[in-house]
C-alpha cells in the first residue's frame, strides 16, 4: 500500500496518545487521516482491548470508513471494525474499531457515563461544528478531566487552525498539521444570474463539464428538492449514453449511497447530484470535475415556532475548498462555482458554529439526563449565547421534560428516547392517546422536515 500524508505524523500522534496528552490534527482531505490513525491506534499498547472510537458526523461516513477499514483487514464489517448508526448497528465482542455517529456516540454516553468500553474517542471531522459535535467535545473533555484520565482523545479536522482546540484542552493537548495529497484543480468562477432557479442556471455548467471531463462529475446542491428538480432539467439534455445520472442523499437507503459512491454503469461516467453529504470523509473515486452550487441547507432556529428549520445559505469558503478538492483526489481536476471571484471573497472563511446560531433544547436536555447544570461552570469550546440557553430552558419546562432545577423528569426521560425535537417528541407521546401509531409517525415526520417544494435561487 502506498504511503499517504498522515504517515509522516502518525509517529507524533502515537506518541502524543501514549503519554495520555490530547491530540488536536489537522489535515487536508487525501492525506488518510480517517482510515490512517484508527489503524495505527490498534497497536497502541496503552490502550489495551478497549476499543478505539471513531465518531463521525454523517451515517453515510461511519459505514463507508468502516467498511473500508474492514476491507484493508480482509475482515467482513462487525469483527474488528465495526459501525453503529441510527437503526443499522454491526458489533462483535472482537471489534476494535467502532465507527459511530454523533447521534449514537450521545446516546451511548447516556447509557454508559464513564464510556467503560472505550479506551480512546477520535471526533472527526470537526470542522463542520454541529452543535452534537461540540457537545461532544465538551462531555467527552469533562470525562477525561474529571473521572477518567486514562480516556484518550483525537480531534481531527480539515481545515480548522488546531492551535484553540488545544488550547481548550489544556496546556498537555498536541496541536499536529500534516500536509494532503491531491492533484491540481483548476477552479472557475461563473457570473451570479439575479433571481434565477437554480436548475435553470446550474444544468448548461453541468452539461459543459461533462464534456470537458472524462471521469465522474459531482454537483453539490442545498437539498434533495432541488437534487429532483435539477434531474428532471438534466434529462432533456444530450448527455451521452455512457452517463449515469445518480443521487446522494440522507433520505437514500444504505444501499442506495453505497452503489452512488461506488459502482458504475458498467464501467461507464456518472453523475451524482449530491448534497453536502460528499462534501467531507467519504470519497468517490474516479471524480475528476466538481460543480458547485455554492449553497447548503444550514439548521436555524425558527424563533416564532421555536423549531429548527433548514434554510439555504451560501456556503463559507473552507467548505468550498473542500468541495473542490473532491475533483483532485484521483486525477487533475476542474471545479465549476456559480459564483464569482468578487463574491468569494466576502464569504465568510470558516461555517459559523451552529451552537451560535441553532436551537438548545435537545442539547440542554442530553445534558439533563446525565445529570450536568447547564450554566457557567460547563465548559465549552464556543459559549453558547446565554439567551439561547434560557429559551431552551424554559422551552422544556413548558414540555414538562425538565422541573424548575433544571433537573430532568421521568417524562423528559421519555422524550429524550425519541430521535425527535423535544417538542415535536413531546407531540408524538401525546398524540399516541388519540391516533394510530402509523398517523403520529407521519405526523412527526412531516413536522420534522422543511416544505419539500420551497425552490432554491442563486
Amino acid at each position: 500500500m502506498s504511503r499517504l500524508p498522515i504517515d509522516e505524523v502518525l509517529p507524533q500522534v502515537l506518541v502524543a496518545v501514549s503519554r495520555g496528552n490530547p491530540v488536536v490534527l489537522k489535515a487536508p482531505p487525501g492525506a488518510g487521516k480517517t482510515t490512517g490513525v484508527p489503524l495505527a491506534l490498534m497497536a497502541e499498547e496503552t490502550l489495551g482491548s478497549q476499543q478505539i472510537w471513531v465518531v463521525q458526523p454523517r451515517r453515510l461516513a461511519a459505514r463507508s470508513v468502516a467498511e473500508f477499514l474492514a476491507r484493508s483487514l480482509n475482515e467482513p464489517v462487525g469483527q474488528t471494525i465495526g459501525y453503529h448508526v441510527r437503526l443499522d448497528r454491526k458489533e462483535s465482542a472482537a471489534t476494535r474499531v467502532l465507527l459511530m455517529t454523533t447521534g449514537m456516540f450521545l446516546r451511548r454516553m447516556q447509557s454508559d457515563p464513564l464510556l467503560e468500553r472505550a479506551g480512546c474517542v477520535i471526533l472527526d471531522e470537526f470542522h463542520e461544528r454541529s452543535i452534537d459535535l461540540d457537545l461532544s467535545l465538551a462531555l467527552t473533555q469533562r470525562l477525561r478531566t474529571e473521572l477518567r484520565d486514562d480516556l484518550r482523545l483525537i480531534v481531527m479536522s480539515a481545515t480548522l487552525d488546531p492551535q484553540p482546540i488545544a488550547d481548550y484542552l489544556g496546556s498537555g493537548a498536541v496541536p499536529v498539521s500534516c500536509q494532503g495529497r491531491s492533484y491540481p484543480v483548476i477552479i472557475t468562477h461563473h457570473d451570479a444570474v439575479p433571481n434565477q432557479r437554480l436548475e435553470s442556471v446550474i444544468t448548461p455548467v453541468i452539461a459543459h463539464t461533462v464534456e470537458e471531463t472524462k471521469g465522474h462529475v459531482l454537483v453539490f446542491l442545498p437539498g434533495l428538492a432541488d437534487i429532483h428538480r435539477v434531474r428532471s432539467a438534466l434529462a432533456s439534455l444530450p448527455l451521452g449514453r455512457d452517463v449515469e445520472i445518480v443521487t446522494l442523499h440522507g433520505s437514500l437507503s444504505p444501499k442506495q449511497q453505497d452503489d452512488a459512491i461506488r459502482g458504475g454503469n458498467s464501467g461507464g461516467r456518472k453523475l451524482i447530484l449530491s448534497t453536502n453529504i460528499a462534501e467531507t470523509s467519504v470519497t468517490v473515486e474516479g471524480v475528476t470535475a466538481v460543480v458547485d452550487s455554492g449553497l447548503a441547507k444550514i439548521p436555524v432556529l425558527d424563533s416564532r415556532l421555536g423549531l429548527t428549520r433548514l434554510q439555504t445559505r451560501p456556503i463559507s469558503i473552507a467548505s468550498a475548498d473542500q468541495r473542490a478538492g473532491r475533483a483532485g483526489r484521483t486525477a487533475p481536476g476542474v471545479a465549476h462555482r456559480l459564483w464569482s471571484a468578487a463574491a468569494h471573497r466576502t464569504r465568510d472563511t470558516y461555517d459559523r458554529p451552529e451552537i451560535l446560531r441553532g436551537d438548545l433544547s435537545a442539547t440542554v436536555l442530553t445534558l439533563a439526563c446525565l445529570g450536568e447544570a447547564v450554566d457557567e461552570s460547563f465548559a465549552w469550546l464556543t459559549p453558547p449565547p446565554e439567551h439561547s440557553l434560557l429559551a431552551a430552558k424554559e422551552r422544556l419546562q413548558l414540555l414538562d421534560a425538565i422541573d424548575p432545577q433544571g433537573r430532568i423528569t421521568a417524562l423528559g426521560r421519555r422524550i429524550a428516547a425519541l430521535p425527535l425535537d423535544p417538542r415535536i417528541a413531546r407531540f408524538a407521546l401525546a398524540a399516541r392517546q388519540y391516533l394510530h401509531p402509523s398517523q403520529v409517525a407521519i405526523a412527526a415526520a412531516l413536522l420534522s422536515e422543511p416544505n419539500p417544494t420551497m425552490k432554491s435561487k442563486v
